[in-house]
């Protein structure tokens, strides 16, 4: 495992042999990972992000590399997928 900067100081990529991110490093702890399951919930206005309408349980897919800090792929229970930033999810349970 290796480390990639990202443009925030306190989040950085934690990235497997392949140099896919697989986990994100905030303030020096890894918070969270592929496959975790997380809360999605709004921003008190109503809005997650543009693909995701509706609040509810969801699991990380997919970690990317972005110039936002819209870091994280939630497959929603729902089917809804969306990018979203970790203000927006809370993490509800570790897979191992």
């Amino acid at each position: 495992m290796k480390l990639e900067n990202t443009i925030f100081s306190n989040y950085q990529l934690v990235l497997d042999e392949f140099n896919i991110p697989v986990a994100v490093r905030i303030n020096g702890e890894d918070k969270y990972r592929l496959y975790d399951r997380v809360r999605v919930t709004d921003d008190g206005h109503g809005y997650i992000c543009p693909e995701v309408k509706h609040e509810g349980m969801g699991k990380i897919v997919e970690i990317r590399r972005d110039d936002s800090d819209h870091f994280f792929g939630v497959l929603m229970d729902n089917g809804e997928f969306g990018f979203m930033k970790s203000a927006r999810i809370e993490l509800a349970f570790r897979r191992m």
